[in-house]
This record gives C-alpha cells, structure tokens and sequence, in this order.
C-alpha cells in the first residue's frame, strides 16, 4: 500500500491552510523509532492509542528513564493542539543495526527490526494499516547514541561510523516506501555532557564530544540526500544539541544546581541518571519537534 500525499498536505506545507490544525500541525499520529530517549514500552499488538490514553499502552506515560513523561509523551499530551496519538516503537539500548552495532542483549530491537515491527502491524496488510495516512502522520527516529558509546571501541570507527548511517537512512527510505512523507530526524545531542560522559576514562568527554559531532556530520550529509532523492517529502532535522545546551548552558533556570547532578525524580536535576536526561530536556525536546515541523 502506497499513501500518496495529498493536495492538502502541499496547503499545509507551502502557501497556507485550509483547515484548521489538529494534533501537532496537522499530525493527528506520530510513529517513532529510537532507542530509550524515547521509548515508553509501547507494544504493537496491545491496546492501541485512544481518547483515554494517546500512547495505547502502557498506561501513560509508560515505562520512561526521565522520571515521567518523555519527549514523545510531552508531544502528543502537552504540545499538541489537539488529539494526538503516539506509536512508540523505540526499544532502550537499541543501535541503528544488530549487526554493525550490536546491543547491550541480543534481545534489544534495533531500528531495523522496529521498522520491521511497523511494517507488520501498520504496513501494507497490517492490521492497522488504516490509522494512518501520509497527510495526518509524523515519522521520528532518533538513533546514535548507543551507536558510538557501543561501536567507538572498533579499530576500525572511521569506516564502522557512514555503514551505520547507510543502514539508517534505508531505514528512513522504508518508512517512506511504506507511504510515509513527513520525517523528523534526530541528531545525537551531547552526551559528553551527560555526567556519564563526563566520568568515563577511557573516552574522555572532550573525545566523545568530537566522536558525536563527526556521527551527526554524517548523518547531516545523509539527511540531504534522502531529501534530494525524495522530493515528495518533508524531512526536518532536530538540533539535539541546542535543545540540551538550552537547558546546560542555564541549568538553575530549570530547577537544578548544576549541569552535571542527576536524581531518579526528573525534576532536582536536568539528568535522571548519569546518561538519561530528565523532564526539563524532554519538555525542551517536544517544543523543538513541534517547532521545527511548523508549516
């Protein structure tokens, strides 16, 4: 099943609109990929999102590492202008691909395997191939830091590094293959600031700050490649960093000490734990994903 972009989205995208806005400019579903910077232990085969619970399960906000709601949750309940669903099919820990990057356990999904999982239950004879439509639909994936704190070790990063984003944007080019025309993709935000990041000795942060701003360089020239290759769509890049140094750079302005403190309640510090921010940088996360994608 191909979903042609419609007349309307062109309306919406270019000289105005002809209808009012839902959901988050017109994206009444939102499909995301990722690693646990997203997920929320949504299952495909459970109860889908509904007027009682925009993530369909588990109970919102699920299962997060931000102390409470995340970035995905924040998007569809907080920033949407209204009713929004979210279909979460990010896996903590996961890499772009298994096999280039291997997770933490075998069993973690990468992206390969969670576009998999979206193409059996909303694909082309899914069982719910007829939520979604190219004009009413987002597409997010935000993938890479598992990528370089797992594959940094390799000998041979400098040729790991562009087989990664290769294996993403195909990814990226299923999604779209499967009638998906609007797209936000991630970069990797800083974590050599992240306390772990900070603290690890044998990739100092200086160095991991370097490993980081090469991957999204990457992932950068690749982005403008998908979009050239694909005309009929809309691919908006998400500026990790900035969002996280807007909170970094100031963080007593959003209700911590430091930059560098963490506490499993979300809200003392901007980290919930040594790697994994909390609510203050997901709440700058969604307003940057419905900033970005603003006709």
């Amino acid at each position: 099943m191909t979903k042609l972009t419609s007349p309307l989205v062109v309306g919406l995208a270019g000289v105005g609109h002809v209808a009012a806005k839902t959901g988050i400019h017109g994206f009444t579903q939102v499909f995301t990929f990722g690693d646990s910077y997203t997920a929320n232990h949504f299952s495909a085969s459970g109860t889908q999102p509904n007027v009682s619970n925009p993530i369909g399960n588990p109970a919102y906000p699920g299962s997060t590492t931000s102390g409470g709601p995340n970035w995905i949750d924040y998007l569809v309940a907080k920033y949407n202008d209204s009713l929004a669903y979210a279909y979460d099919f990010a896996v903590a820990g996961a890499t772009v691909d298994s096999v280039i990057v291997p997770p933490y356990q075998s069993s973690v999904k990468s992206f390969v395997q969670q576009v998999a999982l979206f193409e059996q239950y909303y694909g082309s004879g899914g069982v719910y191939e007829d939520v979604w439509t190219a004009e009413n639909s987002l597409f997010a994936s935000w993938f890479g830091i598992n990528d370089v704190l797992n594959g940094y070790y390799a000998s041979n990063w400098s040729t790991v590094a562009p087989q990664i984003i290769h294996q993403y944007f195909h990814q990226v080019q299923l999604v779209h293959d499967a009638g998906a025309r609007s797209f936000v993709v991630f970069m990797v935000p800083p974590i050599e600031r992240s306390p772990e990041g900070l603290s690890n000795g044998t990739l100092p942060g200086a160095k991991l700050g370097e490993v980081v701003h090469n991957f999204n360089n990457l992932l950068q020239a690749s982005l403008s490649e998908f979009r050239h290759a694909n005309k009929d769509a809309k691919v908006w890049l998400l500026n990790s960093t900035s969002i996280f140094n807007i909170a970094l750079d100031n963080p007593t302005a959003y209700g911590a000490k430091d930059a560098t403190c963490y506490a499993s309640d979300g809200t003392t510090c901007l980290w919930y734990n040594d790697l994994h921010p909390g609510l203050a940088i997901h709440k700058l996360v969604a307003q940057g994903v419905k900033n970005v994608t603003e006709p």
